[in-house]
């Protein structure tokens, strides 16, 4: 496991470039990504197809994607991240899915999702992530009852990463 945190600073250089890629960079990169954490990136692929629209999946995927670069690029020696890690994963995830999802007000998700950000080894990067994913949700179709969703396949991901 990586003891290393990614600083904001680098995070933001990395979001820079991702921003700047042409086409032909982006199908470069995604093919690099798949080819080096599989199961992750199809797990980002099929993730809540069956509460997610297209879009909000898409957005889901977009993001785990820069998660996936730049956690690669950055902590050394994480190997391929396999189903049954995926798995366990998402299942300790069921409860923080469920209590996001319970949140009863506006406030009290907000303070629930800083409190897991702030406790997550890469704090710095999931924040980052999730504010991105909070500034531009409504454009790019995400629905306010469904950004829960994306913030625990977020951490999920990170965490797959973050356990080797």
């Amino acid at each position: 496991m990586s003891n290393i945190m990614i600083s904001a600073d680098v995070i933001d250089k990395y979001w820079q470039r991702m921003s700047a890629r042409t086409n032909d960079e982006i199908a470069v990169s995604l093919r690099s990504l798949h080819s080096r954490q599989p199961a992750l990136m199809l797990y980002l692929m099929e993730a809540d197809k069956e509460n997610l629209a297209d879009k909000e999946r898409q957005y889901l995927y977009y993001l785990g994607c820069f998660i996936v670069e730049v956690m690669l690029a950055e902590t050394p020696g994480i190997v391929k991240v396999e189903p049954d890690v995926i798995f366990t994963r998402r299942e300790a995830g069921r409860n923080m899915l469920a209590f996001l999802g319970s949140a009863q007000s506006p406030e009290q998700f907000a303070f629930s999702m800083n409190a897991v950000i702030d406790a997550h080894p890469q704090a710095d990067l999931f924040r980052y992530v999730v504010d991105i994913c909070m500034e531009n949700a409504p454009s790019y179709g995400v629905r306010d009852e469904n950004i829960w969703r994306l913030f625990a396949h977020l951490k999920i991901t990170l965490d797959c990463l973050q356990s080797h």
